[in-house]
C-alpha cells in the first residue's frame, strides 16, 4: 500500500484558486445557447474645425479700443474687428471685391461710427472697390458705395464734415484725387494733379484742404515724376504744389498725416534715407525737417 502524503493547506488554496480560473475562463469561452454575439463597436467623429486659420493682413487702424485689420490676398476679402482689452476677434466682415484682393486702406469717420474701406485687386473687372462698414452694427456686412476709376485705392483719409478722399493708381494712367460724399453718394474725380505721377499713395485732410502725395514705383525713370505733395482748395478746386526741395530727389510720397494742427509729411526713401517733415496748417512756407536719416517711413 502507498502512502501520500497529505496536501499541506495552502497547496489546496492554490489548486483551488487554478480551478477556479480554469472554471471561469472556461464559461467565458464556451457559447452561450439563444445569445447573441457581442455588438460592434462605434466611433464618433466630431469636427471641431480647423485648427489653424490663416489671416494674411494688409492694413490695420485703431478705433477706440478695438484694431481694425484689412486682409490680403483672401477670397473673399475680410475685415476683421480685434478688441484690444479682451484681446479677441469680435466682429468681422467680407467684401465681394474681384480678383486677388487687398484691403489697402481703412479710414474712420470723426464719429467713429463708420469704417471706409478701399480695395485693391489683381485685375479690375468693373466692381466697386470702396466700402463702408458701420461699426454700430458690426453683425451686418460693410456694403459697396462706390468706385473710383483709378482700380486700385492705395489711402483714405475722412475730412472733418465727413467727406471722404481716396487715391491710388492703375497702370498706364496718372492718378486722381477722388471725393465720396456720405450726404449724396456721390464719387467725383477732382483731377490729376501730377500728369507724370504713376501712384499716389497718400492722402490727408484738414477742413480746408486736401494733401495729395504722390510719386513714382520707378524711381523716376521712364519720365515719371519723382515725390510729389499737392494742396488741393476744397473751394475753389485748385492744387498747388508744396513738396519740399528736400524731399523732391525721393522716389514718392508714402504717408500724410493731419496731428494736432500740423501736416507731417513722410517719403519712401527708395534707395537712401527717407525723409520726415512736418508744417503748420495755418502756414505752409516754413516746415521743419524731423528725420532726414530715417528708414522708409509708416505713419
Amino acid at each position: 500500500m502507498t502512502h501520500f502524503p497529505s496536501p499541506s493547506r495552502r497547496r489546496l488554496l492554490q489548486a483551488g484558486g487554478a480551478f477556479g480560473l480554469a472554471a471561469a475562463a472556461g464559461s467565458l469561452l464556451a457559447p452561450r445557447a439563444g445569445a447573441a454575439g457581442p455588438a460592434a463597436a462605434s466611433t464618433t467623429v466630431t469636427d471641431l474645425g480647423p485648427g489653424l486659420v490663416q489671416f494674411s493682413l494688409m492694413s490695420g487702424l485703431l478705433v477706440g479700443d478695438t484694431v481694425y485689420i484689412g486682409s490680403r490676398n483672401m477670397q473673399p476679402s475680410s475685415v476683421i474687428g480685434f478688441h484690444l482689452p479682451s484681446r479677441t476677434v469680435v466682429s468681422r466682415t467680407a467684401l465681394d471685391a474681384g480678383p486677388e484682393p487687398s484691403v489697402q486702406a481703412l479710414a474712420a469717420d470723426p464719429t467713429g461710427r463708420y469704417l471706409y474701406i478701399g480695395v485693391l485687386v489683381k485685375a479690375d473687372r468693373g466692381g466697386p472697390n470702396l466700402y463702408r462698414w458701420d461699426l454700430k452694427t458690426p453683425e451686418t456686412p460693410a456694403v459697396a458705395i462706390g468706385r473710383t476709376e483709378d482700380r486700385d485705392i492705395r489711402d483714405l483719409t475722412v475730412a472733418p464734415d465727413g467727406t471722404v478722399y481716396a487715391v491710388g493708381g492703375v497702370p498706364g494712367k496718372a492718378p486722381s484725387l477722388w471725393e465720396y460724399d456720405p450726404a449724396t453718394g456721390a464719387v467725383t474725380g477732382r483731377g490729376v494733379p501730377d500728369p507724370k505721377a504713376t501712384l499716389a499713395r497718400a492722402v490727408a485732410a484738414s477742413d480746408t484742404t486736401v494733401f495729395f502725395g504722390a510719386g513714382s514705383v520707378l524711381a523716376g525713370g521712364g519720365g515719371a515724376s519723382k515725390a510729389s505733395l499737392y494742396a488741393f482748395d476744397r473751394k475753389t478746386h485748385a492744387f498747388t504744389p508744396i513738396v519740399p526741395k528736400e524731399m523732391e530727389k525721393d522716389p514718392s510720397l508714402r504717408e500724410l498725416a493731419v496731428v494736432d494742427g500740423h501736416l507731417v509729411v513722410g517719403t519712401s526713401g527708395g534707395g537712401g534715407p527717407a525723409t520726415l517733415a512736418r508744417w503748420d496748417l495755418d502756414d505752409r512756407s516754413p516746415y521743419t525737417l524731423l528725420a532726414p536719416q530715417a528708414p522708409a517711413l509708416e505713419i
